[in-house]
């Protein structure tokens, strides 16, 4: 079988935002997958090439999409150190708890601590959490 490249997957790899935009207004489909299931969004987180994601967004790509192993942008950005893509992707929703087909989400990938931080779940705390009166902090002598 001949491999034949796909103008906006080749483009996103490059991090070719402007080539990128001109396809899409050419329209070629934001969601494209090449034969793994690998979209030009994903192609561009994992090259961490930011601005190109951005143009992809701009133009509705699926952040949360998967490939045939299950991986999305986030799972790619993350395992190729690209904090910078895995902050964006997560600052627009993306579902950080989606697994892959190996059962990892995106946080167990993370093999840098600043990458791993942003990847943490929120702490949530409820209001009976903190008891203003048992409070160190909690001084009526003022």
């Amino acid at each position: 079988m001949l491999f034949r490249s796909i103008p906006i997957i080749a483009c996103a790899k490059r991090g070719n935002e402007v080539q990128v935009e001109e396809l899409l207004r050419m329209k070629h489909k934001v969601d494209r997958c090449d034969t793994m299931g690998n979209s030009s969004l994903m192609w561009a987180a994992a090259g961490g090439h930011l601005d190109t994601c951005k143009v992809l967004v701009r133009w509705k790509a699926n952040i949360d999409l998967q490939n045939k192993a299950g991986d999305t942008a986030l799972h790619k950005s993350t395992w190729k150190n690209h904090s910078h893509v895995v902050q964006y992707l997560l600052g627009l929703g993306a579902n950080r708890d989606l697994v892959n087909s190996e059962g990892k989400q995106a946080l167990d990938l993370a093999k840098v601590k600043a990458t791993r931080s942003l990847l943490m779940p929120p702490i949530e705390f409820d209001d009976d959490d903190f008891d203003e009166e048992d409070s160190e902090y909690s001084d009526d002598s003022d």
